[in-house]
């Protein structure tokens, strides 16, 4: 029998309108976004289920859509998006199945002051490798919003030590140069930074800090992420904004 995971945690939240929209989780008016989660010891024949909620204060009503990419999981894998205004009384939205590399949803309006709910359920058939989506908002064809969920099934009966290790980006907004400082990591990592869409723009090998010349790109939203021996510890948003 299938069992449901449901994540109502926080999410790494990017946006590219800054300030114009924030997410927050069931009965919480917190703006969680720029704050990661996994769903950690997924067993096999199991349902990863996210719910979040996108609210737009944009100051108009804007009609939007939600799209998926499947940046890294295991063949066997299925998922379904769900994305509707919330509530839904005249049934906007709908759900439904997802393919390829990436996919997007139809639009539906989401009201000046109000929000889009976003479900995700990602049925997990294998424990052979990890799973990594990305889920965007779009606006006149534009990403807005976005937000990743990183799936580790379960590879053992013994209980890990999370690793206690972090990093931070800063500044955010930044203009020309971001500093990228590690807590709790020995030796070197590497740092890699990607766009929305998952193109890496920058990658290399760092020691404890580590500056990127962000002057050639493009303003917009990138996640930075950090990894230690192929292990990725964190993921940071950052703006770009000359």
């Amino acid at each position: 029998m299938k069992k449901l995971y449901t994540l109502f945690a926080a999410l790494s939240l990017v946006s590219l309108s800054w300030g114009q929209y924030e997410v927050h989780l069931t009965g919480s008016s917190t703006d969680v976004s720029g704050i990661a989660q996994v769903a950690d010891n997924v067993v096999p024949d199991s349902i990863v289920q996210v719910h979040f909620y996108i609210k737009n204060l944009s100051g108009s009503d804007q009609t939007m859509s939600a799209c998926r990419v499947k940046l890294n999981a295991p063949t066997e894998w299925t998922d379904q998006l769900c994305w509707a205004p919330f509530p839904d009384p005249t049934f906007q939205g709908g759900c439904y199945n997802t393919s390829g590399y990436s996919w997007c949803s139809p639009t539906v309006v989401v009201p000046s002051n109000g929000e889009g709910e976003l479900i995700t359920d990602v049925r997990v058939y294998t424990v052979g490798g990890e799973g990594l989506y990305r889920y965007y908002f779009k606006v006149g064809g534009v990403s807005v919003d976005s937000v990743d969920l990183h799936i580790n099934p379960i590879l053992g009966l013994n209980e890990v030590e999370p690793i206690q290790a972090g990093m931070t980006a800063y500044p955010n907004p930044a203009s020309s140069m971001i500093t990228v400082n590690t807590v709790g990591l020995s030796g070197d990592y590497n740092v890699r930074v990607t766009d929305v869409l998952g193109k890496v723009v920058y990658a290399d090998e760092a020691g404890a800090i580590k500056k990127i010349d962000v002057n050639n790109f493009k303003n917009g939203v990138y996640l930075i992420t950090v990894t230690e021996k192929g292990e990725v510890i964190q993921t940071r948003r950052v703006v770009v904004k000359h």
